[in-house]
């Protein structure tokens, strides 16, 4: 197997950082321009901590083997269960943690919160373990990488690395853009969600945020096996952008 590629590893690490930083910088802004709150922010954070726990326990429960023989049921109620728990989530946070955090530079505070953490974890961590395989492997070769494991580890190893021997610098640039687009996404669904407890009064829009989460996580795995075009942009880009779309304009009809 040829080596990997250093603009390749040094894409990862640049995923990694962005994951961390991107998020950052958007709380710093909010609460320089429009005074959001820092514990907001924390608290998204915590809340997805305690939402993914609880959500692992359900998901242990109604994600079994059975489910597991039908690919679009299992999906589905994967995206579901996150769809409910996330949006709720945010709905109980909102409406009992924080109800006096009533501006909409709160709403955006606890999306970045909540995505923050989400992708430091998701995809900052892994990014950045992926990139140290790589710098290993190019240093000692696959079989210091792959010393101790089992055949099947290995195997797994081997795949790992040869997608990162084939990637190349747009498999950056849509990590980089995909850290972006999930940070808006969970920003969107926050201003949804925060419009039906603080203005609109009406649980649909709950139920609506949970619908469009339900159905983003749903078509993830379809796309994510398109070609990286395809699920750049009609995956990350158009559902993101009209999803924002729709959330500024409740936004801006709540506070007109």
């Amino acid at each position: 197997m040829d080596k990997i590629n250093s603009g390749v590893i040094s894409g990862l690490y640049l995923i990694g950082i962005s994951s961390f930083i991107i998020p950052i910088t958007v709380q710093v802004y909010m609460k320089r321009k429009y005074d959001a709150g820092t514990v907001v922010f924390l608290i998204g954070a915590f809340a997805y901590m305690v939402i993914s726990w609880v959500r692992g326990i359900f998901r242990a429960v109604i994600l079994n083997d059975q489910v597991r023989e039908s690919p679009v049921l299992f999906y589905f109620l994967s995206a579901l269960l996150s769809g409910v728990f996330e949006e709720v989530g945010r709905y109980l946070v909102f409406r009992y943690v924080i109800p006096n955090k009533d501006r909409y530079s709160n709403a955006v505070s606890y999306g970045a919160g909540h995505a923050g953490f989400e992708i430091a974890v998701v995809s900052g961590v892994k990014a950045f373990s992926f990139a140290s395989l790589c710098s290993r492997f190019n240093e000692s070769g696959l079989s210091a990488v792959t010393k101790g494991m089992t055949d099947t580890q290995i195997r797994h190893t081997e795949s790992v690395l040869k997608g990162f021997a084939d990637d190349t610098l747009y498999d950056t640039f849509s990590g980089v853009f995909s850290v972006v687009t999930g940070l808006a996404g969970h920003i969107a669904f926050s201003v949804i969600v925060f419009t039906a407890v603080h203005y609109a009064f009406d649980k649909k829009y709950l139920f609506i945020a949970i619908a469009l989460h339900t159905a983003f996580d749903f078509v993830t795995p379809f796309y994510a096996s398109a070609p990286a075009v395809i699920f750049l942009i009609f995956y990350l880009h158009i559902p993101t952008i009209a999803l924002v779309l729709f959330s500024y304009k409740l936004y801006k009809k709540s506070t007109a």
